[in-house]
């Protein structure tokens, strides 16, 4: 778990244990991956891996509101193998496609998700936004969502941070 967000110099072993603790084949599968830290200054973005740092034992990540940090390994493996609570690998998105009003009124997106073998799907934009409110809110002042029933909690004042 993210403890913050500052300093990620940490050891990290080898490349080979990217393979060997991650499941994955090839250690650049990795990049691209993205996660929700915990808060930074009280608000929690996005984070996606950027590059990969073997040779210095690091990862980098971006944030949504553009800056790069450093994050230890092991820490970037627990999220990459998060499970939930019933013991299900947790999925993680990368981007919303589109947005719809179901006959019902309520607010879908199609969400893309991280991983091979996963095809985008709709989800109510009630799970989304409390699983990542600040995606959902850049997704709506992109989209011009703003104060459309389900979306007017997603206004300008959330989203001054990341400018």
């Amino acid at each position: 778990m993210l403890s913050s967000l500052g300093d990620y110099i940490f050891e990290i072993h080898t490349t080979k244990e990217f393979e060997k603790d991650g499941n994955i084949s090839d250690p650049q599968d990795i990049t691209g991956f993205t996660f929700s830290p915990e808060e930074k200054n009280g608000i929690q973005q996005k984070a996606k891996v950027t590059d990969l740092q073997p040779v210095h034992h690091k990862a980098v990540i971006e944030l949504m509101d553009g800056s790069q940090h450093l994050i230890d390994y092991h820490l970037l493996m627990e999220k990459f193998n998060a499970l939930d609570d019933n013991g299900d690998k947790i999925c993680t998105f990368s981007s919303f496609l589109d947005h719809r009003k179901t006959k019902k009124g309520k607010w879908e997106l199609l969400v893309e998700w991280n991983g091979v073998g996963y095809i985008p799907s709709w989800e109510p934009l009630s799970r989304m936004k409390e699983a990542d409110p600040t995606s959902c809110a850049v997704y709506a002042r992109e989209n011009k969502l703003f104060g459309l029933g389900s979306w007017k909690w997603a206004n300008a004042s959330r989203l001054m941070h990341l400018e």
